[in-house]
């Protein structure tokens, strides 16, 4: 009788060591996701902030050239955006233009202004 409290006693030992121990490599495992998951948000927020200082050096290398284009032309800038219109097939066939989805046809400049 008192060899079987022994041996239930050291396999209840046993068991809550290996209990422990799984409980300690499961926390170890978390707190390194918890480590790996800090340093990926701060490797993007990192990619956000250089992402947003370059596209605040080129609105400012913007700013300069349309400041010097201001100076330069006595106050007058005039820049152009082309717009890309869908192509008509039919006419393009029409004029012997057969890629025609490799074209790109654009609005005159007074079209675009309302």
């Amino acid at each position: 009788m008192m060899g079987e409290i022994k041996a239930r006693a050291a396999k209840l030992e046993k068991e809550q060591r290996a209990e422990a121990e799984a409980a300690r490599v499961k926390a170890e495992k978390e707190r390194a996701a918890a480590a790996r998951q800090r340093a990926r948000e701060a490797a993007r927020e990192e990619e956000a902030a250089e992402r947003r200082r370059q596209e605040e050096a080129a609105e400012e290398a913007a700013a300069a050239r349309r400041a010097e284009a201001l100076e330069r032309n006595a106050g007058v800038d005039w820049s152009v955006t082309l717009r890309a219109l869908p192509a008509d097939e039919a006419a393009w066939q029409a004029r012997g233009i057969r890629r025609t989805r490799d074209k790109a046809r654009f609005q005159p400049l007074a079209a675009g202004r309302a």
